[in-house]
């Protein structure tokens, strides 16, 4: 999934505010890999349907994330700027929203 991703971001300008990738990636992203490649004004991710397991290190000032349809296990790094989270049709079993200061306004979790 990292390799894939990484091509998309690179046919992306950095001054976008939003990533949506629609090809399908599966196993897990580390989204560290916005700030190496100088994605520093990105506010949404939108992820399509594909198996991705995990999600890790959002960046801060994400305030929307999509990614429905995957095999979900886990989302490590929510940012506190996070507003909306759709991750519906996954595998979650919990997510710990509870040590942090989210803004979250809606989130889509079943």
């Amino acid at each position: 999934a990292q390799s894939s991703l990484e091509s998309v971001l690179q046919t992306k300008t950095k001054k976008t505010n939003e990533i949506s990738i629609s090809i399908p990636l599966s196993g897990a992203i580390d989204f560290k890999l916005l700030a190496s490649m100088g994605f520093s004004k990105i506010r949404h991710l939108l992820l399509s349907k594909g198996q991705i397991t995990g999600i890790h290190n959002i960046p801060d000032g994400i305030t929307h994330m999509v990614c429905n349809d995957n095999l979900l296990e886990t989302i490590d790094g929510l940012p506190d700027t996070i507003e909306y989270l759709d991750v519906t049709s996954n595998m979650i079993q919990s997510i710990d929203l509870s040590q942090r200061h989210y803004q979250l306004k809606l989130a889509n979790l079943i």
